[in-house]
């Protein structure tokens, strides 16, 4: 017997799901609260001027705990809107600890196929990435002496009292290249030869490196999500990255 949906006149599914997002993070509760969740999500597109409504959203419930499962799917108008949805809940602050993260469909997928040679650095929450951000009572700076990247703190008070500034990190033969923090402070940018790695949290660690070589310059946007690298002697002289995924979006002879 012949598929049915092999047929000519058979009827086309929609497996393009590049107008939809995913928000992760949500509390995990019985069914019949995630109304709120429903609200929230709808009320707050609605200040971006995106209306849509709850039969545009489906939320997981699981089987076993006959709660949700943290997750929700949100379907836009357009892969626009959907990146724009993203975008808009991504470190949105549920309450001091619940703090949504949120991606494309597209970029989902690509998380969820990820395999173990995905190089990343140790896991590091928001809260610890904008540590330096939240000290308003000290500021971070870097210099370099020759290969050598030094991270420290200054404070007034120390500047008053003639005191030694405390020391966050040195990075002894880090790279012969121009160090510098990213738009909104949260990572130290570091080129070398064959990648580019991005330190962040408390004690400076590697949250994520770019494999990439022979780059001059690396430049991230102001929404700290993408990066443009240069690199004048490489195959390619711009790439431009998705810095969460760490993956290529598109490159520029």
């Amino acid at each position: 017997m012949t598929d049915p949906q092999l047929k000519p006149d058979a009827p086309k599914f929609d497996d393009d799901f590049s107008s939809f997002f995913v928000i992760n993070g949500f509390p995990k509760v019985a069914e019949e609260k995630t109304s709120k969740f429903l609200d929230l999500i709808i009320k707050t597109l609605e200040k971006k001027n995106y209306y849509i409504d709850a039969t545009n959203i489906t939320i997981p419930i699981s089987a076993e705990t006959q709660k949700t499962e943290g997750v929700a799917f949100v379907k836009m108008s357009s892969e626009e809107q959907a990146r724009i949805g993203a975008s808009t809940f991504d470190g949105y602050k549920l309450t001091a600890k619940i703090v949504f993260t949120a991606c494309t469909m597209p970029e989902f997928e690509k998380i969820m196929a990820t395999d173990d040679s995905f190089e990343q650095g140790e896991r590091a929450d928001l809260r610890d990435l904008k540590t330096p951000v939240f000290d308003v009572k000290r500021d971070q700076y870097l210099y370099q002496s020759g290969r050598n990247v030094f991270v420290n703190y200054f404070s007034a008070t120390s500047a008053q009292n003639k005191t030694d500034e405390n020391t966050v990190c040195v990075l002894e033969n880090a790279s012969d290249k121009a160090a510098s923090f990213s738009p909104m402070g949260t990572y130290l940018i570091i080129i070398k030869a064959d990648k580019v790695v991005f330190y962040g949290g408390k004690s400076m660690r590697t949250i994520i490196t770019l494999k990439i070589s022979k780059v001059e310059k690396a430049i991230m946007s102001p929404c700290e999500r993408y990066v443009l690298t240069y690199s004048p002697m490489g195959d390619n002289v711009y790439t431009i990255w998705n810095f969460q995924m760490a993956s290529e979006i598109r490159s520029l002879p």
